[in-house]
């Protein structure tokens, strides 16, 4: 980055929270300035970014930026769907933009923050303590702007069991609020970007979403395209299947229909069958230079 740039960075900031502070207000104060010191704090910091450190590095007291992001009534869903409204009137979103569903996981020692527990961690690559978000970004055609547009945090069963219901009261859990899962969270999300009209062709996501039939219906029902991983070893039809009742020449006469032809492969037998053709694709510029890839398009 050019070095005036770099000087103009704090004007910059405070000239963006001046704009979605407004929105940090209620009706009988304005502690927007807290917000600021938080975004300030978090950019500058590379570790440790919690209140009493984020309050140091901006001598603003812990307990004042505690209060602002944990007890001021201001609407956390009204600041994102104002930032989300924003980021789909600009001219690199209008044409050929993405939805992008996915998680990411926080390691945390203790089960005290709200939504921790042990769970995959896919940061890891195992089971562990640790908090889990559901996120929804959003990149434009070009793949040069990406952005998060949405995001939800997933509370583990455990948090709404009987025995855990002074800890929900204690981290502020909204008493209204129930067990989802990850798949229902992602589709929460899809549904209000939608509902807010922002711009986009497709949504895609990951195997973990990919795999539910639940969520690719949810998806299709409404009518929007998708771009779906699932394992290697799922199971597809090359032709459409045949259908039918089983007509046994021994043994129990057959009554539930099941496939008849032909059989179904396995997708990685498909990326190795020597029919498959592929084609070498550039994608964008990456920090490790271009990104680039093979790709292969069957109808299953």
């Amino acid at each position: 980055m050019p070095l005036n740039e770099i000087k103009e960075l704090g004007d910059r900031l405070a000239a963006f929270w001046r704009y979605f502070g407004q929105w940090t207000q209620t009706k009988t104060r304005d502690t927007s300035q807290y917000g600021l010191s938080y975004l300030s704090g978090l950019l500058r910091m590379e570790a440790k970014r919690n209140f009493a450190n984020i309050g140091r590095q901006t001598d603003v007291a812990t307990q004042n930026m505690h209060h602002f992001m944990s007890n001021s009534p201001w609407s956390g869903s009204l600041l994102v769907s104002k930032a989300r409204a924003d980021i789909g009137q600009q001219d690199e979103f209008q044409n050929g933009s993405m939805l992008l569903l996915d998680e990411s996981a926080d390691d945390k020692a203790g089960d005290h923050t709200v939504g921790s527990g042990r769970q995959y961690n896919g940061r890891r690559g195992k089971v562990d303590n640790c908090l889990v978000g559901v996120f929804l970004s959003y990149v434009d055609a070009s793949c040069q702007y990406h952005t998060w547009v949405d995001g939800e945090l997933f509370l583990v069963e455990d948090w709404f069991s009987d025995a855990w219901a002074e800890r929900r009261h204690q981290a502020g859990v909204p008493a209204e609020r129930r067990f989802q899962s990850k798949l229902e969270l992602g589709w929460q999300m899809i549904q209000r970007v939608q509902g807010e009209g922002l711009p986009f062709v497709a949504v895609a996501f990951d195997s973990h979403y990919g795999r539910s039939a639940w969520l690719r219906d949810q998806v299709t029902a409404a009518g929007l395209e998708y771009y779906a991983d699932v394992p290697a070893d799922t199971r597809v039809y090359l032709h459409p299947p045949v259908i039918g009742v089983p007509q046994n020449k021994r043994g129990k006469k057959a009554h539930k229909p099941r496939v008849l032809s032909p059989r179904s492969v396995r997708v990685d037998q498909v990326r190795h069958d020597s029919a498959t053709i592929w084609h070498h694709i550039t994608l964008r510029p990456s920090e490790r230079g271009m990104l680039q890839a093979d790709f292969a398009r069957v109808r299953v």
